[in-house]
């Protein structure tokens, strides 16, 4: 089993700067999905939106909260990797970082995401493979 970035990566939601997060917090929740990577009109990764950053704006400001555009609540510090990056490095990288989600960026472009839900996946796929071991 050769796994990488590229091979377990899901193609990546994304949401405008300027859309406000009422319309992110629908897009999130009609997709299921806990993050949203956030490009700029040249295809840039700016930032990303979280459900928690969500949470923060939802009870800080309730009133306001379609008025506030994403890019007032994104988080512009993104965890990236590249689509060589190995699985070992990925889950090290996550949990060093408190982080549920990584950005597979290559030549400067948003190939895709991996989240710690798809690492789990091919960790149960190795234990599979594996059987019964270490059971008694």
């Amino acid at each position: 089993m050769n796994h990488n970035a590229r091979t377990i990566m899901k193609p990546a939601l994304t949401v405008a700067p300027d859309v406000n997060l009422a319309e992110a917090a629908r897009t999130m929740d009609l997709h299921r999905i806990s993050s949203l990577p956030v490009i700029d009109t040249a295809g840039a990764l700016i930032g990303v939106i979280t459900k928690t950053d969500l949470l923060h704006y939802a009870l800080s400001r309730a009133g306001d909260f379609p008025g506030i555009l994403v890019s007032e609540a994104m988080n512009p510090s993104v965890v990236t990797i590249s689509p060589q990056e190995k699985i070992n490095a990925m889950a090290a990288l996550m949990e060093q970082q408190k982080i549920h989600h990584l950005f597979v960026v290559e030549d400067g472009r948003l190939l895709g995401v991996v989240s710690s839900l798809d690492l789990t996946r091919v960790l149960m796929d190795v234990c599979s493979m594996l059987g019964d071991v270490g059971r008694g």
